[in-house]
């Protein structure tokens, strides 16, 4: 099974999220954002924007898991080891945190609830 590579990217200084048209390397990485404004231009990665890969997930909803998203764990649905619940009852991890912690989202069923750009308090 062969996973789609996609990208997306925070503008810092609008704060928002745009699709990645394409990534190039020519002595800085640039990235080519689809922009309501106009049909694309050219950011400095790091410096203007940070650029997110799909993970190749899609929550319960169907919508698409980036890294830098921040998933909420609403239920477990096979047998694993568990972490510390909230007072919700619910588990809340950004994407790449949760990967980073040795497990998967295999077994869970989750949402995505926002990302750590556009909602750094979700954390």
């Amino acid at each position: 099974m062969s996973r789609t590579i996609k990208f997306r990217a925070y503008h810092k200084a609008e704060k928002r999220m745009y699709p990645v048209s394409c990534l190039r390397f020519e002595g800085k990485l640039t990235a080519s954002l689809v922009h309501p404004m106009y049909d694309w231009k050219d950011y400095f990665v790091g410096e203007e924007v940070e650029v997110m890969q799909f993970t190749g997930l899609k929550d319960k909803n169907g919508k698409e898991v980036y890294e830098g998203d921040i998933v909420d764990i609403v239920r477990i649905l096979t047998t694993i080891p568990t972490q510390p619940f909230d007072a919700r009852g619910r588990i809340t991890y950004t994407a790449p945190e949760f990967h980073a912690s040795g497990h998967s989202l295999q077994g869970y069923e989750y949402e995505v609830i926002g990302n750590i750009y556009e909602q750094p308090e979700l954390i």
